[in-house]
């Protein structure tokens, strides 16, 4: 086994996907990296993101002793034309021969001996992309080879590397904590349970706007992970006419740029101008929500977090066996939006439901997950 190198100071290493940007994986991040700093400031922190630039520049000041890289997540991409298999022979290949990876020496050596190795909440890894094989494959042979603490908290791992089904039986067991956000993921990771978002660790209120009033309709419609943007601007454009919107009485937020600002066009011809929440503002202030709102949202966090504050809403699911799985994770959170496909006719808006009353409580539980895996 590869133990630590005899330092002071921990080695706590995360990975996650920081700084694409998308608001929702950088207030996961940013969460983790505020729990850290209160009750482990002496740790070192490595963050490992796809992003390194971004996450750097977006999160630098949340850890006195961060310290961002790239490395799990470059080794899937020097594989990234192979299936998930080669992905990870190739990342066992790396990390027992360094030297094959001469470039990335020093960031082994970081990851090959830390302490604890936490992979963040979030739907990263995934066949979606097969290079996120890379991130299962380290935990699979850190697990075998070291005596590091493993944790997984708050993922979704749905749709499943199918020919990596054996990883998942033998990381299962190895992991200190193994938390996931949707029953389906459960499935895939034996020994895991459902738990709740890392979203909450900390609260809500950090990522919710405490100034504003704001519309009262907003909009989050993503360009991404999909191919059919001016049906999903016509869905909404319906929605909110069904609705009585009135010229320029929305918002549109953008939690991912640019590609959550492709609609604004499109409402724009028929609802007049209205009020634009950019990333920077919502990274800088949180997210335009607060109660008696009327939400449209196709993307999960903002579906969780402003129906946490009592908003009610419409979830539009962009794609079967992702977006909606996602949204059905909030659902049995205790949101009662409903939750409709692109091209479905218009319906109300569901309420907060009991959300509101249990974010205590999942906030609780993110408490006691972070100290388990922490400690």
């Amino acid at each position: 086994m590869l133990r630590a190198h005899g330092r002071r100071r921990r080695r706590t290493y995360l990975i996650g996907v920081a700084g694409h940007p998308n608001f929702g994986d950088e207030a996961i991040t940013r969460g983790w990296l505020r729990w850290l700093a209160k009750h482990r400031p002496r740790d070192e922190v490595w963050l490992d993101v796809l992003n390194p630039g971004g996450a750097a520049a977006l999160l630098h000041d949340e850890h006195p002793r961060l310290v961002v890289v790239d490395t799990a997540h470059r080794l899937g991409l020097e594989a990234d034309q192979g299936t998930p298999e080669s992905v990870a022979a190739h990342v066992d290949q790396v990390l027992a021969e360094p030297w094959r990876a001469p470039r990335w020496l020093a960031g082994l050596d970081a990851l090959r001996s830390a302490d604890v190795v936490h992979v963040l909440g979030g739907g990263f890894v995934n066949a979606h992309g097969n290079h996120t094989a890379s991130i299962l494959a380290t935990m699979h042979w850190l697990g075998v080879n070291t005596d590091a603490r493993l944790a997984v908290s708050g993922a979704g791992l749905t749709p499943a590397f199918t020919g990596l089904s054996q990883r998942y039986a033998e990381l299962g067991p190895r992991l200190e904590v193994a938390t996931v956000r949707d029953p389906e993921s459960v499935a895939v990771l034996p020994g895991s349970v459902l738990g709740a978002d890392d979203v909450w660790l900390g609260g809500v209120d950090q990522h919710v706007d405490q100034r504003t009033s704001g519309p009262d309709v907003m909009v989050l419609a993503q360009g991404d992970g999909h191919e059919r943007a001016d049906e999903l601007a016509a869905t909404v454009g319906d929605l909110m006419e069904s609705w009585g919107v009135t010229d320029g009485a929305y918002g549109v937020v953008e939690a991912n740029p640019p590609v959550d600002g492709y609609v604004r066009a499109a409402l724009e011809e028929r609802f007049g101008d209205h009020q634009f929440h950019s990333f920077g503002d919502v990274m800088a202030h949180g997210l335009p929500a607060r109660p008696g709102q009327r939400w449209i949202s196709t993307r999960y966090h903002p579906h969780l977090l402003a129906a946490a504050v009592g908003a009610s809403g419409v979830a539009i699911s962009v794609s079967d066996g992702y977006y909606d799985v996602k949204h059905r994770a909030v659902t049995a959170a205790g949101s009662h939006w409903p939750v409709i496909g692109i091209g479905d006719a218009p319906v109300e808006a569901g309420g907060a439901g009991d959300l509101p009353a249990r974010a205590a409580g999942h906030a609780a539980e993110l408490e006691a997950t972070a100290r388990r895996i922490h400690a």
